[in-house]
Protein backbone atom coordinates (compact mmCIF):
# COMPACT_ATOMS: atom_id res chain seq x y z
CA UNK A 1 0.00 0.00 0.00
CA UNK A 2 1.48 3.08 -1.26
CA UNK A 3 1.46 5.92 2.03
CA UNK A 4 2.65 9.61 2.55
CA UNK A 5 4.00 11.02 5.81
CA UNK A 6 2.84 14.64 6.50
CA UNK A 7 4.34 17.08 8.80
CA UNK A 8 2.30 17.36 12.16
CA UNK A 9 4.59 20.18 14.20
CA UNK A 10 7.85 19.71 16.35
CA UNK A 11 9.91 17.89 13.80
CA UNK A 12 7.29 14.70 13.61
CA UNK A 13 5.45 13.40 10.95
CA UNK A 14 2.76 10.61 10.70
CA UNK A 15 2.16 7.98 8.43
CA UNK A 16 -1.08 8.37 5.76
CA UNK A 17 -2.58 6.11 3.43
CA UNK A 18 -2.58 6.95 -0.22
CA UNK A 19 -2.70 10.87 0.10
CA UNK A 20 -2.20 13.37 2.90
CA UNK A 21 -6.24 13.21 3.75
CA UNK A 22 -5.88 9.13 3.91
CA UNK A 23 -6.56 7.03 6.79
CA UNK A 24 -3.52 7.21 9.85
CA UNK A 25 -1.93 4.25 9.97
CA UNK A 26 -0.49 5.01 13.36
CA UNK A 27 2.73 5.23 12.90
CA UNK A 28 5.02 8.30 13.48
CA UNK A 29 8.23 9.19 12.35
CA UNK A 30 11.21 12.21 12.62
CA UNK A 31 13.31 13.63 9.78
CA UNK A 32 16.38 14.55 12.17
CA UNK A 33 18.18 17.40 10.02
CA UNK A 34 16.04 16.75 6.99
CA UNK A 35 17.16 13.53 5.41
CA UNK A 36 16.75 10.08 6.77
CA UNK A 37 13.65 9.17 8.39
CA UNK A 38 13.24 7.39 11.92
CA UNK A 39 10.45 6.02 13.39
CA UNK A 40 9.32 6.70 16.80
CA UNK A 41 8.40 4.04 18.81
CA UNK A 42 6.72 3.49 21.75
CA UNK A 43 4.19 6.74 20.57
CA UNK A 44 0.55 6.51 19.32
CA UNK A 45 -0.66 10.09 19.11
CA UNK A 46 0.61 13.28 17.58
CA UNK A 47 1.26 14.56 20.69
CA UNK A 48 3.28 11.84 21.85
CA UNK A 49 5.18 11.77 18.88
CA UNK A 50 5.76 15.56 18.77
CA UNK A 51 7.21 15.03 22.55
CA UNK A 52 9.26 12.29 21.64
CA UNK A 53 10.64 13.98 17.81
CA UNK A 54 11.32 17.52 20.02
CA UNK A 55 12.89 15.50 23.35
CA UNK A 56 15.80 13.97 20.48
CA UNK A 57 17.30 17.76 19.89
CA UNK A 58 19.17 18.80 22.74
CA UNK A 59 19.61 22.48 21.10
CA UNK A 60 15.98 22.60 22.41
CA UNK A 61 16.24 20.34 26.58
CA UNK A 62 16.02 23.08 28.64
CA UNK A 63 15.62 25.98 26.04
CA UNK A 64 12.91 29.32 27.47
CA UNK A 65 10.59 30.88 25.17
CA UNK A 66 11.94 34.32 26.26
CA UNK A 67 15.09 33.66 25.08
CA UNK A 68 13.99 32.32 21.48
CA UNK A 69 12.13 35.32 21.12
CA UNK A 70 14.76 37.99 22.08
CA UNK A 71 17.10 36.48 19.09
CA UNK A 72 14.51 36.69 16.97
CA UNK A 73 14.41 40.65 17.96
CA UNK A 74 18.10 40.56 17.85
CA UNK A 75 18.35 39.34 14.64
CA UNK A 76 15.98 42.40 13.06
CA UNK A 77 12.20 40.11 13.00
CA UNK A 78 13.83 38.07 9.85
CA UNK A 79 11.11 36.56 7.21
CA UNK A 80 11.40 32.90 5.83
CA UNK A 81 14.45 34.40 3.65
CA UNK A 82 16.19 35.00 7.08
CA UNK A 83 16.33 38.86 5.89
CA UNK A 84 15.69 41.53 8.22
CA UNK A 85 12.19 43.35 8.15
CA UNK A 86 13.45 46.35 9.58
CA UNK A 87 13.14 49.10 12.47
CA UNK A 88 9.30 49.92 11.23
CA UNK A 89 7.58 46.12 11.23
CA UNK A 90 10.23 45.64 14.38
CA UNK A 91 8.43 47.92 16.62
CA UNK A 92 5.14 45.90 15.63
CA UNK A 93 6.87 42.87 16.67
CA UNK A 94 8.21 43.77 19.73
CA UNK A 95 5.19 44.79 21.43
CA UNK A 96 3.92 41.48 20.57
CA UNK A 97 6.59 39.78 21.76
CA UNK A 98 6.58 41.71 25.21
CA UNK A 99 3.36 40.31 25.65
CA UNK A 100 4.05 36.50 24.28
CA UNK A 101 7.00 36.76 27.22
CA UNK A 102 4.56 37.41 29.85
CA UNK A 103 2.40 34.11 29.10
CA UNK A 104 5.62 32.03 27.93
CA UNK A 105 8.57 33.50 28.71
CA UNK A 106 9.35 31.14 31.21
CA UNK A 107 8.34 27.90 29.44
CA UNK A 108 10.40 25.08 27.37
CA UNK A 109 10.44 25.82 23.95
CA UNK A 110 9.53 22.36 23.05
CA UNK A 111 6.29 22.98 25.38
CA UNK A 112 4.28 25.22 23.64
CA UNK A 113 1.38 23.78 20.93
CA UNK A 114 -1.91 25.35 19.28
CA UNK A 115 -3.16 23.47 22.64
CA UNK A 116 -1.93 26.47 24.81
CA UNK A 117 -3.54 29.41 22.65
CA UNK A 118 -7.11 29.63 24.38
CA UNK A 119 -5.84 29.83 27.57
CA UNK A 120 -2.95 32.70 25.75
CA UNK A 121 -6.07 34.50 24.56
CA UNK A 122 -7.88 34.50 28.02
CA UNK A 123 -4.74 36.12 28.82
CA UNK A 124 -4.42 38.92 26.42
CA UNK A 125 -7.91 39.50 25.93
CA UNK A 126 -8.27 40.40 29.89
CA UNK A 127 -5.51 42.75 29.71
CA UNK A 128 -7.81 44.92 27.31
CA UNK A 129 -9.24 48.38 28.43
CA UNK A 130 -13.18 48.49 27.93
CA UNK A 131 -14.83 48.35 25.05
CA UNK A 132 -11.88 45.96 23.49
CA UNK A 133 -12.42 43.21 22.91
CA UNK A 134 -8.54 42.18 22.31
CA UNK A 135 -9.32 39.28 19.53
CA UNK A 136 -7.42 41.49 16.88
CA UNK A 137 -4.22 41.57 19.50
CA UNK A 138 -4.67 37.56 19.63
CA UNK A 139 -4.63 37.10 16.07
CA UNK A 140 -1.46 39.18 15.40
CA UNK A 141 0.43 37.57 18.48
CA UNK A 142 -0.39 33.97 17.03
CA UNK A 143 1.84 35.48 13.50
CA UNK A 144 4.47 37.35 15.58
CA UNK A 145 4.86 33.26 17.35
CA UNK A 146 4.92 31.60 14.17
CA UNK A 147 7.71 34.04 12.76
CA UNK A 148 9.56 33.08 15.59
CA UNK A 149 9.47 29.59 15.19
CA UNK A 150 9.81 29.93 11.67
CA UNK A 151 12.91 31.87 12.48
CA UNK A 152 14.28 28.95 14.64
CA UNK A 153 13.68 26.46 11.98
CA UNK A 154 15.60 28.45 9.75
CA UNK A 155 18.57 28.79 11.61
CA UNK A 156 18.58 25.33 13.08
CA UNK A 157 17.81 26.10 16.36
CA UNK A 158 14.52 24.34 16.38
CA UNK A 159 13.26 21.51 14.45
CA UNK A 160 10.28 22.86 13.30
CA UNK A 161 7.43 25.44 13.25
CA UNK A 162 4.55 24.12 15.86
CA UNK A 163 2.09 27.22 14.42
CA UNK A 164 2.54 27.54 10.54
CA UNK A 165 -0.13 25.19 10.45
CA UNK A 166 -3.98 26.84 9.37
CA UNK A 167 -5.02 29.26 11.94
CA UNK A 168 -8.68 29.91 12.71
CA UNK A 169 -8.95 33.35 13.47
CA UNK A 170 -10.85 34.84 16.72
CA UNK A 171 -11.30 38.06 14.86
CA UNK A 172 -14.18 37.78 12.62
CA UNK A 173 -13.07 39.91 9.30
CA UNK A 174 -15.86 42.37 9.05
CA UNK A 175 -15.30 43.72 11.98
CA UNK A 176 -11.93 44.60 11.31
CA UNK A 177 -11.89 48.29 11.24
CA UNK A 178 -8.66 49.62 9.04
CA UNK A 179 -7.64 53.27 8.44
CA UNK A 180 -9.71 53.13 4.97
CA UNK A 181 -12.62 53.76 6.89
CA UNK A 182 -11.40 56.75 8.43
CA UNK A 183 -9.82 57.94 5.50
CA UNK A 184 -11.18 61.45 3.61
CA UNK A 185 -13.15 61.16 0.45
CA UNK A 186 -12.84 63.98 -1.30
CA UNK A 187 -10.15 67.26 -1.14
CA UNK A 188 -13.14 69.49 0.77
CA UNK A 189 -13.14 66.62 3.77
CA UNK A 190 -9.14 67.69 3.75
CA UNK A 191 -9.78 70.79 4.05
CA UNK A 192 -12.79 70.85 6.60
CA UNK A 193 -9.84 68.79 8.84
CA UNK A 194 -7.03 70.88 8.60
CA UNK A 195 -8.99 73.87 8.73
CA UNK A 196 -10.54 72.63 12.17
CA UNK A 197 -6.80 71.99 13.44
CA UNK A 198 -5.01 74.91 12.50
CA UNK A 199 -8.16 77.03 14.36
CA UNK A 200 -6.71 75.58 17.41
CA UNK A 201 -3.54 76.55 19.02
CA UNK A 202 -2.78 73.43 20.16
CA UNK A 203 -3.23 71.54 17.01
CA UNK A 204 -1.58 74.12 14.41
CA UNK A 205 1.14 71.15 13.82
CA UNK A 206 -1.04 68.14 13.41
CA UNK A 207 -3.35 70.77 10.96
CA UNK A 208 0.16 71.63 8.84
CA UNK A 209 1.54 67.45 9.11
CA UNK A 210 -1.88 66.63 7.64
CA UNK A 211 -1.73 69.24 4.79
CA UNK A 212 1.87 67.71 3.80
CA UNK A 213 1.07 64.54 4.29
CA UNK A 214 -1.99 64.55 1.33
CA UNK A 215 0.13 66.66 -0.96
CA UNK A 216 3.25 64.83 -0.53
CA UNK A 217 1.79 61.24 -0.11
CA UNK A 218 4.94 61.28 2.74
CA UNK A 219 4.73 59.09 6.13
CA UNK A 220 4.08 60.68 9.38
CA UNK A 221 7.96 59.01 9.89
CA UNK A 222 9.12 61.10 6.67
CA UNK A 223 7.67 64.23 7.40
CA UNK A 224 9.08 64.44 11.15
CA UNK A 225 12.67 64.36 9.15
CA UNK A 226 11.33 67.57 7.29
CA UNK A 227 13.55 70.76 8.59
CA UNK A 228 12.77 74.48 7.50
CA UNK A 229 16.35 75.05 8.43
CA UNK A 230 17.51 72.77 5.73
CA UNK A 231 20.69 74.28 3.23
CA UNK A 232 19.61 72.16 0.41
CA UNK A 233 16.14 70.85 -1.00
CA UNK A 234 15.53 67.35 -1.39
CA UNK A 235 14.39 65.52 -4.18
CA UNK A 236 10.46 66.03 -4.04
CA UNK A 237 11.52 69.96 -3.62
CA UNK A 238 10.70 69.93 -0.09
CA UNK A 239 13.52 71.13 2.16
CA UNK A 240 14.77 68.06 4.44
Amino acid sequence: MKTVWIAIGGGAYEERAETRDGKATGRFAERPRGKTWRLLRGVSTRREAQKAALNRDPRTIGSKFAALAQRYLDAGCPDSNNESRGKDYCAGEKNAVQWLVKFFGTWPVDRLSHADWPEYKKFRTGQMRKGCTGLRAVDKDHQTLSNIFQYAMVNRLFPGNPFSQRYKHYQRAELIKTSRLRAPRSADDIHQVAGELLGKIAYKAAGWLSLFATFTGCRVTELLRLRVDAKHPGPDRYDR
